[in-house]
């Protein structure tokens, strides 16, 4: 009987441990401006995001998925690997292809939904007149009502 209660215990113990180690993954992301780069908060692969762009009331969205096995923890948005596929969300004409780039004078709100489970991290940049990148420290979620 002893036996077979310590055998009921490692084995609780063990799916408790592997819940605990299976929500390790999380979407915290940062922007990094000297580099231009996404960047995970924690170390955690980004594999999924979604790119919103604002420009004088027009907004465009597109999204990256990493196709490959390759692990990214930082991405530059000035120059996405060819890892990364990228679908504009929004194409109204199927034969012009509108591909992501940095525009001026734009606000983007970067979406990491890597790991589904887990919350998403947000981040959201500007840019200036030329392409140069800069955090918007401060903002708020906007209500998904508004998109």
């Amino acid at each position: 009987m002893k036996m077979k209660h310590t055998c009921l215990i490692y084995f609780i113990n063990t799916i408790i441990i592997f819940l605990l180690s299976s929500c390790t993954e999380n979407n915290q992301i940062y922007f990094d401006e000297e580099t231009s780069c996404i960047k995970s908060e924690y170390g955690s692969p980004i594999s999924r995001l979604t790119i919103i762009y604002n420009k004088e009331g027009y907004s465009e969205i597109f999204k990256v998925e990493n196709r490959t096995d390759k692990k990214y923890i930082s991405i530059s948005l000035k120059n996405i690997p060819n890892d990364y596929n990228i679908t504009n969300e929004q194409q109204l004409n199927p034969f012009v292809k509108r591909r992501f780039t940095i525009l001026p004078n734009c606000e983007y709100e970067i979406i990491n939904h890597s790991f589904g489970g887990a919350a998403i991290g947000i981040v959201y940049i500007y840019s200036d007149s030329v392409g140069n990148l800069y955090s918007i420290k401060g903002k708020k979620v906007r209500d998904k009502t508004n998109r």
